[in-house]
């Protein structure tokens, strides 16, 4: 086990990092130095991992070696040690030594456990403050030229007797000259001018850590890297995928750390991105519907800046383009945007010459270029050109006016004839289907159905079709849909709930959320009642009271569609 003993400002990245002159591979122990008159802190574990083990530092003099107290050369101890001491390990077996060295060289460190030398023996540079500030007044007249970075730290201090650079700046030269074959790592070091030795130690350590992250080959080893202390420099936040990241679990990390290998990494940037990109892949990946897949790029836009409000302009053709986008490969944000942007244009292509072939009437009478559709066996106004402000009709619903004219806006509902809406009129089950269908742009013109009362002629087929593939009717049990049959309040819940359900929506874990009349409640609806009242989106009609049998009006079913459509965006 190594610990590394912080002093003050010292270059503790440079540390944890790499290794440097002074920071054996495998040695039991590190050493932390500044430079200069700093602490020199080493620290690490005995021998046997417990308590009261006597371990000695010894720090031998430059060119001096332990031997030369020996025959025969026999050199007295204040001749060969320049310092020496002795503590007891704590209850872990861990020690720490902190002093200061007077004498400028390169020195060796000594340690041993109980008279046994502790794995090897490694050493430091011991600097002056002189050979410091020419390192630093060295390195930063070479800023925005990484070749002369390169050279300086190849070179000698100018200051006597001109000692190497490498040596005073405490760096690891076979770690350097691996590092420098990325380019991007001198460049890094060559970016800016420094305050201090310890500033560019900072720097080098932070560009070390972008290569050894490019090289990661493991979840793990990219994992040890970003929990390390470069990577805790970097914060996550800003964005959504950063918050659903700061909120996964060990194993789902694993799985973004993963798709993080096999990348160049030449700056902060580049590793925010590649975090994004593996938490956005993972979350669609994990969806099972095509909904889902397409909520989850919504929520994650800030990144992928995607034309999600363009689709609006797909009119019926959005969930065939939504489906598709599903089944599309969404391995990388590349790709998404790219399978995106093909699908987007090939289907608002098809809606455009949809809306040509459609022309200015339907041919079925009226005037005034008005257009109009077949509802429950009569003809009333398609209003889904006219404006909301055209019903006349509201004063009596002012409680569902804001949802009303909403969708109307939006093309949703129609009213039933210019100006009049009609919100007091009970509405059909097909009716009501093919609003919520609308409302939530699922239209799918391949959708199949098999009911003995919604024959593929009918004007509401694709909606009930699209309704059963995603699970949200299921028809009245006879083999029928019950097509003009007018739907009551308990069946509206039930249907916007498995609506919510195919979407993956979470509703509030409410259990007290009961109507006082929820023993009328059939058994398959009470579940949507109750978790459709905790949501806000349902709220009865006074003293607390359901009504579930009651039919639902015009206004109801706007309403309660409108709020649901709010719950599902939050």
């Amino acid at each position: 086990m190594k610990r590394i003993v912080k002093n003050g400002f010292l270059c503790v990245l440079l540390l944890v990092c790499f290794c440097m002159t002074g920071y054996a591979a495998n040695n039991d122990y590190s050493l932390t130095y500044g430079g200069g008159g700093d602490d020199i802190i080493i620290s690490g574990t005995a021998k046997e991992s417990m308590g009261n083990r006597q371990v000695t530092l010894q720090i031998i003099k430059e060119g001096k070696s332990i031997d030369d107290l020996y025959p025969p050369s026999s050199l007295s101890a204040e001749e060969v040690i320049l310092y020496t001491k002795q503590l007891m390990t704590d209850e872990r077996g861990m020690f720490t030594f902190s002093f200061k060295v007077d004498v400028p060289g390169e020195h060796t460190v000594r340690i041993s456990d109980n008279g046994e030398l502790l794995v090897g023996q490694t050493s430091f540079y011991r600097s002056t403050q002189e050979e410091l500030d020419d390192a630093l007044s060295q390195i930063n007249a070479a800023v925005n030229n990484p070749s002369g970075i390169d050279a300086v730290i190849n070179g000698n201090g100018t200051v006597e007797p001109n000692t190497l650079l490498s040596k005073i700046l405490q760096l690891d030269m076979a770690k350097y000259s691996s590092y420098k074959t990325d380019t991007a790592f001198l460049t890094n070091l060559s970016a800016r001018t420094y305050s201090s030795v310890e500033d560019f130690r900072n720097q080098y350590a932070l560009s070390a850590f972008y290569v050894e992250l490019s090289r990661a080959s493991s979840a793990d080893d990219v994992k040890k890297l970003l929990e390390g202390d470069c990577g805790k420099q970097i914060t996550f936040t800003g964005k959504n995928a950063g918050v659903v990241f700061a909120e996964y679990q060990d194993a789902d990390k694993v799985s973004v750390y993963s798709k993080m290998t096999g990348k160049h990494y030449a700056g902060e940037s580049d590793v925010k991105d590649a975090l994004y990109e593996a938490v956005i892949v993972k979350e669609i990946a994990d969806k099972t519907t095509y909904q889902a897949k397409f909520a989850a790029m919504e929520l994650n836009n800030d990144v992928l800046l995607l034309n999600i409000a363009g689709c609006t302009s797909l009119g019926t053709y959005v969930e065939q383009f939504k489906d598709e986008l599903g089944k599309a490969d969404l391995s990388d944000i590349t790709k998404i945007k790219s399978s995106f942007s093909t699908l987007y244009n090939k289907y608002l292509l098809l809606n455009r010459q949809g809306r040509d072939d459609d022309g200015g009437s339907n041919g079925s009478g009226g005037s005034g270029g008005n257009r109009y559709v077949n509802v429950n066996n009569e003809l009333i106004i398609d209003n889904e050109n006219k404006s909301a402000a055209s019903f006349t009709d509201l004063n009596s619903v002012e409680w569902a006016r804001e949802a009303i004219e909403s969708l109307a806006e939006k093309g949703v509902i129609q009213g039933k004839a210019t100006s009049v809406f009609a919100p007091n009129d009970s509405i059909t089950r097909t009716e009501f289907v093919k609003i919520l269908m609308g409302a939530f742009e699922m239209v799918d013109e391949g959708a199949q159905a098999a009911f003995s009362d919604v024959s593929k002629s009918h004007w509401g087929y694709k909606y009930v079709a699209t309704a059963v593939s995603k699970g949200i009717v299921n028809g009245i049990g006879d083999g029928s849909f019950g097509v003009n049959s007018q739907i009551t309040r308990q069946d509206i819940v039930t249907l916007c709930y498995r609506m919510a359900e195919s979407m993956e929506v979470k509703f509030p874990a409410d259990t007290e959320s009961e109507f006082a009349d929820s023993e009328a409640i059939s058994d398959y609806a009470k579940t949507a009642a109750k978790q459709m009242k905790a949501a806000g989106i349902v709220n009865g009609k006074g003293d607390n009271m359901f009504a579930p049998s009651a039919f639902a009006t015009r206004a109801e079913a706007a309403k309660i569609i409108y709020e649901l459509i709010n719950f599902c965006r939050k």
